[in-house]
């Protein structure tokens, strides 16, 4: 072989040696990479205004099923206010010291407590009210920082509540509505029910309790006040003493229209969104944000699937005879 043919050839075989060099380089570096992304561990940061372990094993469920495992490349730092709203700016801000990747809040005071906390870290809102009339998102479309979620919107969902206690009781002409003042859906919520009260041409007396050592006053006043049934907010207060509630509402003889929470402890019905499934849809907006979703662009949603229970056993106790065709429409009967 000539020279000239000689030297091309090594040359050839010389660059043929660096591209397969550069390649394995390539792949090593790729693989290392997808490695590191395998072995990050993201962490979620919980905090919810009362104490629902339902609401945390629906979200934990929620990201089991978009493919993350406890211990592996997911951790839970949980954080639970029992209803004690004073108590949430600590628990929020240990949450952002702990330097976690996303916080999922349940209710309205949490998640303002964990917006005041951080502008950075982004936060999932569960089960709030309305998040643009609190100042938590500037838009249900493009929420604007770092909070979106799913909204509980109370202004929507009080007057099917009025509506749902009046097949119940189409007689009751005076209702109580308990409320906490405290809470910043305070005066939307309030709104809302006054605007169905008149709509359904009832007497609506509101009243107030921010503490629990305000309830048995509160349950005096409606006495005063004759009413003959009872509106609760979902508050998280509320639901932390569901049993001291509902038994201060027998006491009174009063049906209630609730939380759930109250229901099993005896309250007559709840209407309200299903906790599971707004909790594990929560998760698909976690795993969109590992993913590198900003929540300033995720629009928040509303939830999609509503529950209504009925307790008879309440119902027999306070010597109630419901229709039939509510009965028929509920998702959760208590016999």
């Amino acid at each position: 072989m000539p020279a000239g043919r000689e030297q091309l050839g090594d040359n050839a075989v010389m660059g043929l040696q660096k591209l397969l060099v550069v390649a394995s380089l390539g792949i090593c570096l790729a693989s290392g990479a997808a490695s590191a992304q395998q072995a990050k561990v993201w962490r979620i940061g919980f905090i919810d205004s009362a104490a629902r372990s339902e609401s945390l094993d629906a979200l934990r469920q929620g990201m089991r099923d978009l493919g993350y495992v406890e211990g592996r490349n997911i951790q839970y730092e949980v954080r639970h206010a029992g209803g004690k709203f004073d108590v949430l700016p600590e628990l929020a801000a240990d949450l952002v010291k702990r330097k976690v990747d996303v916080i999922v809040t349940g209710g309205t005071p949490a998640t303002r407590a964990a917006r005041h906390a951080t502008n950075d870290i982004p936060i999932v809102m569960v089960f709030t009210g309305d998040p643009v009339e609190t100042g938590l998102v500037a838009s249900f479309a493009r929420p604007g920082a770092n909070v979106t979620g799913i909204s509980n919107v109370n202004v929507e969902i009080n007057p099917k509540r009025v509506d749902l206690l009046l097949k119940a009781l189409p007689k009751v002409a005076r209702v109580g509505a308990l409320l906490n003042s405290a809470n910043p859906t305070y005066s939307t919520n309030r709104a809302s029910l006054e605007g169905a009260a008149r709509k359904a041409k009832i007497t609506l007396h509101v009243v107030t309790a921010e503490a629990e050592a305000d309830f048995e006053g509160a349950f005096a006043k409606l006495g005063r006040l004759n009413v003959r049934a009872l509106i609760v907010q979902t508050d998280s207060l509320y639901i932390s003493h569901a049993a001291k509630i509902a038994k201060l509402a027998t006491n009174a003889r009063l049906p209630i229209m609730g939380p759930r929470e109250l229901v099993t402890e005896g309250g007559l019905m709840s209407y309200q969104p299903n906790r599971v499934a707004t909790y594990r849809r929560a998760a698909t907006y976690v795993d969109r944000i590992f993913k590198g979703g900003r929540p300033a662009e995720m629009p928040v949603e509303l939830p999609t699937k509503f529950d209504l229970t009925l307790n008879l056993k309440a119902a027999k106790a306070l010597g109630i005879s419901l229709p039939r065709d509510l009965v028929s429409l509920a998702d959760e009967v208590i016999q």
